[in-house]
């Protein structure tokens, strides 16, 4: 009937371009075919963008996983034409389906299938990957999806002249951030060798060489993004590091000499009901730095297209690090949990992120810390997930049931 509808109370000129009608608040509403989606712009610059064509053909790889999904969710209500490229074994495609992505079904490892799906894509997100939660893989696996998957995707964009921006995600995994004593500062992003040797963080290094050479050789408009460890909505309370239990277990396989002796400690405290727990080595208590999915969602939106950061590679992670000893207090106070403190021989978590590269180069701004997720978790109701599209349970690494 229309293309669109623009409730306006005033005019404004836009640079050199027509007369924009504009509101203080634009309400611009867009019918797109084939699902008639209604596109709420609340901003002059949102609609300046729109009249420009900055809506663009987006694919991404690894669509129905936590991360891609939630991408896609926010894409999709941005206005951009999201693809989603899935496994042939995948079930979880009718999800994405239904929030209006067109999915086109094959595998990463057949160059053909890629090329299919790279073909007329403005941008593309690389996330599909073989990773530990969804295994297990044989290291065939991982270097087939991984590495041989990185290079179809590579090699496609390098061929569609429609490319503007490719982002290859990545892991902290490819570096070593657990030595036997402390980090003491934090962690930029080529601070520690890419050194790792299992075959989850190997693949991923591979692939993060293979992206800087296209950009070294080709002039690929690529850029990596690498995470810490990711929390969904609703998982901070139920971490399974936060409990006793957790490291009652994890010491049956250990061969400490004072094995015997912690984990008689371990059990008499869960005995008294200490269900949560402070770690510590040398007295100190661990550090770890860790993301919420929506601050996920944030890189990618400042980072698409983004020039600055062609090339290169970023390291994102929440506003801050937490140690163990300022949140199970606070847990064991919302929870109604007792908890204990246990010098624990085994090599520490204690590291941080150094963001300042993404926060200068493309204007990152993460907002969740733990703090700040414990509490959003606490004050909301479990079942409504607001916009986060919620984890799978088999995906909940470390959850605590």
């Amino acid at each position: 009937m229309f293309n669109s509808f623009i409730v306006a109370e005033h005019a404004v000129a836009v640079e050199e371009e027509a007369i924009v009608p504009t509101f203080f608040v634009i309400i611009l509403f867009i019918f797109k075919n084939p699902s008639q989606t209604i596109i709420l712009i609340s901003s002059i610059g949102l609609y300046i963008i729109l009249k420009r064509g900055k809506f663009m053909n987006i694919l991404i790889t690894g669509i129905t996983g936590r991360i891609g999904a939630n991408v896609a969710n926010f894409l999709i209500k941005s206005g951009h034409n999201v693809t989603g490229f899935s496994w042939s074994k995948d079930q979880k495609t009718e999800k994405m389906e239904k929030l209006g992505c067109k999915i086109i079904v094959g595998d990463l490892e057949n160059f053909d299938d890629v090329s299919r799906a790279v073909l007329g894509n403005e941008v593309v997100l690389h996330m599909g990957a073989a990773f530990q939660s969804g295994g297990p893989f044989s290291p065939n696996q991982y270097f087939d999806i991984n590495v041989k998957g990185t290079f179809n995707i590579l090699e496609a964009c390098s061929k569609n002249n429609n490319l503007k921006h490719l982002v290859v995600t990545s892991t902290d995994s490819t570096i070593s951030k657990y030595p036997e004593k402390k980090l003491t500062s934090p962690i930029s992003e080529f601070d520690l060798p890419q050194d790792t040797t299992e075959w989850y963080g190997y693949s991923k290094i591979l692939a993060e060489n293979l992206s800087r050479r296209y950009y070294m050789s080709e002039s690929l408009p690529v850029t990596i993004l690498r995470f810490s460890m990711v929390f969904g909505r609703f998982e901070v309370c139920g971490w399974n590091q936060f409990y006793t239990g957790h490291y009652a277990e994890a010491l049956k396989n250990s061969d400490s000499p004072e094995k015997g002796k912690i984990m008689a400690e371990l059990n008499q405290h869960l005995a008294k009901g200490r269900q949560l727990m402070i770690p510590t080595s040398e007295g100190i208590s661990w550090k770890k730095h860790v993301i919420d999915i929506r601050d996920i969602v944030h890189a990618y939106d400042a980072m698409i297209c983004n020039e600055n950061t062609f090339g290169s590679t970023y390291q994102i992670a929440g506003p801050n690090s937490f140690v163990w000893a300022d949140i199970i207090p606070k847990l064991s106070e919302s929870l109604n949990l007792d908890y204990c403190t246990v010098e624990i021989p085994m090599t520490p978590t204690f590291y941080e992120f150094d963001l300042t590269a993404s926060i200068n180069d493309f204007g990152y701004s993460p907002k969740w810390d733990v703090i700040s997720m414990i509490e959003d978790e606490l004050k909301s109701n479990d079942q409504d997930f607001g916009d986060v599209i919620p984890t799978e349970a088999d995906f909940r690494r470390g959850y605590q049931v």
